[in-house]
């Protein structure tokens, strides 16, 4: 039921549809534009359906949260008890916490009254009192070379 009106659109097919759409010409039930849409719609429906769903990537055990503490991701305590002399464990490097200053950001709602900056070196982070913060064991203090942030940790 192909056939071009005065009007120049391609009647019957999801073309004609985008057709009446683009020019803003109202559609009507003759001219079955609309009905072709409705039909490529349900028929990409119908084939997402049968498709398979994705793999769900999974990560090994233990990488998101390990079963035991880990030396390279540091043991968890919470802000408050962070000291001066801890050593904090992100994002794979060591930085020692030479002093605490007070906090006046934008997230002191957010973490607590408490929240202070705990300064090593050029490096800050604003710890609030409730955070998990992971740390070298207090025995140990020991920053293994490949760890040492780039003026924070000195062996």
């Amino acid at each position: 039921m192909t056939s071009k009106a005065r009007t120049g659109i391609e009647h019957g097919t999801v073309r004609g549809w985008r057709q009446h759409q683009r020019r803003r010409i109202p559609l009507n039930d003759e001219c079955g534009c609309r009905e072709a849409r409705r039909q490529a719609d349900q028929a990409r429906k119908l084939e997402a359906a049968n498709q398979p769903p994705p793999p769900q990537l999974t990560p090994p055990p233990g990488l998101w949260a390990p079963a035991q503490d880990s030396p390279a991701l540091g043991t968890p305590i919470k802000g408050r008890e962070l000291t001066e002399g801890d050593v904090i464990v992100h994002v794979g490097r060591h930085y020692p916490v030479e002093r605490f200053d007070a906090y006046f950001g934008s997230l002191r709602n957010e973490l607590g009254h408490e929240t202070r900056t705990a300064v090593c070196g050029t490096w800050e982070m604003a710890i609030g009192p409730d955070a998990t913060i992971h740390i070298v064991p207090r025995d140990e203090r020991f920053c293994p070379p490949y760890a040492h942030a780039r003026d924070a940790c000195q062996p």
